[in-house]
């Protein structure tokens, strides 16, 4: 029997799976509740050990056999490599969607997730118009573990390039939802036009995991593009499922990838000053592991002080090794940058992330 697909949302999502079996099905039965699904959904399996393609196809169901595509990469090649290998399909598709989702293993969307976007999109483009400067959408991140907390909304940045999900673990009030002209989109669950992506590029591959959605959503607002928040398009998010929330190699990452990102992205001024933040930062970090304290308490309870001191070390050095090529991607990005040194320091400065929400929070 021929199943009539679906009329989608006119998005592509690139769906990402590492070694999730459980959880990315769960991930596929909300795609596959949704009353008005994606137009196209590309499902990328990154080199998992188990791979079970008939098990996916069976949890998608008959209505979705025409519009997702199955990739199975030979192995994993990191975060931001297997995510790019499903945008590259993306671009290189005229007949793609506007725009693309790109979407963790680790994910539930909420039943009504496509409805709701479709509205936001119609209420941003009136009659079909123009969107202005919006290419870029951020959808409202809930706890899978706790549905009544925020995962996110949205990235926050602080001053050495550090960032983290805004709101994270507090409970949900509504408290952001007035705040749409946000920076940039968690890449958890990050909306963006497909033809930001062909002017500004993919994610960094160098970065392996962590921070390559902060580098391209900065990248995107330096070149004039602005995001707004959706909170009526809610996913639950099983936060670090892959790696684990205070894993060392999530730590080390972390550590050397947001340096990068301050170098490629940072104003000048502000760039100088990141040894300084960097200082202040460490002192802050070390307190947080001693009175076990917001993130210092799951890192000392799962490592010791050397292990991390160590790590942390490692990350700094790997970080000063890779500086040139960061600064090199820096100055081929300045021929399509539209803000100006004051609008960016201004920006940055108004919605940073503070030190002590990183770390103490």
């Amino acid at each position: 029997m021929t199943v009539t697909p679906p009329s989608g949302t006119p998005i592509t999502v690139v769906l990402l799976n590492y070694n999730g079996s459980e959880t990315v099905l769960r991930c596929i039965r909300s795609l596959q509740k949704q009353a008005q699904p994606p137009e196209r959904i590309i499902f990328i399996d990154n080199g998992s050990a188990e791979y079970n393609e008939a098990a996916f196809r069976f949890a998608f169901g008959p209505r979705f056999n025409n519009i997702v595509r199955y990739v199975r990469l030979e192995k994993n090649v990191g975060y931001a490599n297997g995510m790019n290998a499903g945008l590259k399909m993306v671009l290189a598709d005229e007949t793609s969607p506007d725009w693309v989702m790109t979407l963790s293993n680790d994910t539930e969307l909420d039943p009504e997730f496509f409805q709701n976007l479709d509205l936001a999109l119609e209420g941003l483009a009136p009659a079909g118009g123009p969107m202005g400067t919006t290419k870029m959408l951020a959808p409202k991140l809930r706890s899978a573990h706790d549905r009544e907390l925020l995962d996110g909304a949205g990235i926050g940045v602080s001053l050495d390039g550090m960032s983290t999900a805004r709101g994270q673990r507090e409970r949900d009030e509504n408290q952001y939802d007035s705040d749409v002209h946000i920076l940039i989109p968690n890449g958890t669950a990050a909306m963006y036009r497909v033809d930001l992506l062909k002017e500004v590029g993919l994610l960094d591959e160098s970065f392996d995991a962590y921070c390559e959605d902060t580098d391209l959503g900065l990248r995107a607002w330096l070149a004039g593009w602005d995001c707004h928040f959706l909170a009526d398009c809610i996913v639950y998010h099983a936060r670090s499922a892959t790696l684990g929330e205070h894993s060392l190699n999530k730590l080390y990452l972390v550590e050397r990838n947001h340096y990068w990102v301050a170098v490629k992205n940072l104003p000048l001024p502000l760039l100088l000053m990141v040894p300084t933040f960097s200082i202040y930062r460490y002192l802050l970090q070390t307190y947080a592991l001693l009175a076990r304290r917001g993130q210092g308490r799951g890192f000392g309870e799962g490592h010791s002080a050397a292990a991390l001191a160590w790590t942390t070390l490692k990350g700094v050095t790997h970080a000063g090794l890779g500086l040139p090529a960061a600064f090199l991607k820096r100055v081929r990005s300045y021929p399509i940058r539209r803000r100006t040194m004051l609008e960016t320091l201004y920006t940055l400065w108004r919605k940073r992330l503070p030190f002590a929400q990183l770390i103490l929070k």
